[in-house]
């Protein structure tokens, strides 16, 4: 059994997150703010958990 680590795209290139959970704390705080208008409330609530998915999508 090999005991290394396979970096951020694992096996047959699939995407990993990078330390998701400060993200998902952010995107929390900011579904409860009154953000207006909605539509940047929404994108932002969209934006800020993919960014870890982002940062997994960068190569090595």
């Amino acid at each position: 059994m090999e005991h290394e680590l396979v970096g951020l795209a694992g096996s047959g290139g699939r995407w990993r997150p990078v330390a998701a959970g400060p993200f998902t704390v952010v995107a929390v705080a900011l579904a409860l703010l009154p953000i207006r208008p909605v539509w940047l409330w929404a994108a932002l609530i969209g934006a800020v958990p993919a960014i870890p998915w982002l940062l997994g999508a960068v190569p090595d």
